[in-house]
């Protein structure tokens, strides 16, 4: 005949175990992420065809030996930085810009959705810059501890 469990073991078994996962998912834990790369802060420009890029992103993505995350950053009136703490990594990068025009269309702008559906097109953004400026991106750039601004001179054909 089988005795009936002991509640006071269930209990005893349960705390060591959820003591047990608390050690190792707390073990851990930091006050603050270490890094094992350097930042930079950064600031420049981008134009295009000689005019400020109204409203864009740039992204910085580390290439060879460089450590760190991928960082993308606002372009705002052709202009965009960072501080050292959320900046690139220092190293070489590819630099990726990217600019998408979204038609500026009202949500219920009926009679332009016709059009857009007469032209078998969907509403939503279109990029307006080539490829080679972002997911086919030659531009490089060296992002070092102290730098002068960085400027990006584009053309849209």
């Amino acid at each position: 005949m089988r005795s009936k469990p002991n509640s006071m073991s269930l209990q005893s078994s349960w705390c060591y175990w959820a003591s047990i996962a608390a050690i190792l998912l707390c073990g851990g834990c930091r006050s603050r992420v270490e890094k094992d790369w350097e930042t930079a802060s950064i600031r420049g420009s981008v134009t295009v065809d000689g005019k400020p890029l109204e409203d864009g992103t740039i992204r910085f993505v580390p290439t060879g030996v460089t450590l760190g995350p991928k960082t993308t950053f606002e372009i705002h009136a052709g202009a965009f930085q960072a501080d050292a703490e959320h900046g690139p990594s220092v190293g070489n990068h590819r630099i990726e810009i990217e600019y998408a025009d979204d038609q500026q269309l009202a949500f219920d702008d009926e009679q332009a959705l016709a059009e857009l559906k007469g032209k078998r097109m969907k509403r939503g953004a279109y990029p307006i810059l080539p490829a080679i400026y972002n997911t086919q991106s030659r531009l490089t750039a060296t992002v070092e501890a102290e730098m002068q601004p960085l400027e990006f001179s584009l053309r849209s054909k």
